[in-house]
């Protein structure tokens, strides 16, 4: 899943597309993460933001199930 989502945000440092058959097909995106050139100034913020969100949902899930044994006790 990492690797897939990788693919559409790597200029040209993104995943191996065949490995391990392939070691040298990549896939040029347009888009860069974090090189200005490729959008970077653009897709860096969302990325950012996806992995903000994805920590507070974790950590909320942590705390609720935190809760809920502390009730169970």
């Amino acid at each position: 899943m990492h690797t897939a989502l990788d693919i559409p945000v790597h200029h040209d440092d993104g995943p191996l597309l065949l490995f391990p058959f392939e070691w040298s097909v990549r896939f040029a995106s347009p888009v860069n993460y974090y090189q200005s050139d490729h959008y970077g100034d653009i897709v860096e913020p969302i990325d950012l933001a996806i992995t903000l969100v994805g920590l507070t949902v974790l950590a909320v899930a942590w705390a609720r199930r935190r809760v809920r044994a502390r009730r169970a006790t």
